[in-house]
Parts: structure tokens; C-alpha cells; sequence
């Protein structure tokens, strides 16, 4: 079975999301998504999330494509999930630029070897969660 790991607050879930989410279950057999925590969405954006932990939680295991929501790391570049999961795949979106370089150091630091895949983006001038906050 090949497994797949993405990161995201998905926060407003959105088509934009849902298309990424099905791109990187494309990718394998299980889909697992690390859910950034509430503060460290705060610490990363600058702003608390409009939806909570558990409601952004519950709306991604609505999804087909979605096969487990687990809770991200406390401190940013730590991916002690990824560590402890080891996934085959890591499927990031085309604006997760930061991410991947923070991956990549990680990676090289620990002597880890897990491809990442970069997703197309989907009408990304209109879903863009930045764009549909109200607050």
C-alpha cells in the first residue's frame, strides 16, 4: 500500500482544497492529512483560523479522498509525524513553496528520503482561502 502525506490548515474547506486533496490521493492507496493546530496556524499566518481544529477535522473526513486527519505539529520544521509514519509520498500544493524547502532541510538533516510531489493548482483566483476570508 502506498501512502501519501500532505500538510494544511484547510481552513473555509474549498474547492481549491478538495482538488488538491483528490491530486494526492491519486498518488496512492491512503491519504493521510497533517492538520495544523489552531496556534500554529496563529503563529504562520498571522491570524486565528475562521474554523476550529475539530471543525476543519471533521469536514476533510467527509471527503473521498481523505483516509485520516491527524494533528500537525506544535513547532513549525519539527514533522515528527512524518518521522513516525514515514509516508511514501508528500503531496504539497503549488503555493506551498516555504513548506517544501523546510522539508527539504529536514530531510537532508535526518538522512530521510521521501519523494514530494507538487500539485497543480485549481482555479487558484478564486479559491484561495486568503481571498474568501471575511475577517
Amino acid at each position: 500500500m502506498k501512502s501519501v502525506a500532505v500538510f494544511g490548515a484547510f481552513d473555509l474547506l474549498h474547492p481549491g482544497h478538495k482538488a488538491f486533496l483528490a491530486q494526492a490521493k491519486a498518488l496512492g492507496d491512503h491519504l493521510t492529512v497533517y492538520l495544523a493546530r489552531d496556534e500554529v496556524i496563529q503563529e504562520l499566518k498571522g491570524h486565528k483560523p475562521s474554523w476550529t481544529y475539530e471543525k476543519r477535522k471533521k469536514a476533510l473526513l467527509t471527503l473521498p479522498s481523505v483516509d485520516q486527519v491527524l494533528k500537525g505539529d506544535h513547532s513549525l520544521g519539527t514533522y515528527r509525524g512524518i518521522s513516525i509514519s514515514q509516508p511514501d509520498i508528500i503531496a504539497l500544493g503549488y503555493d506551498q513553496g516555504d513548506l517544501q524547502e523546510s522539508l527539504v532541510a529536514w530531510m537532508k538533516k535526518y538522512g530521510a528520503t521521501i519523494p514530494i510531489v507538487k500539485m497543480e493548482p485549481f482555479q487558484e483566483e478564486i479559491y484561495k482561502t486568503s481571498k474568501l476570508r471575511t475577517h
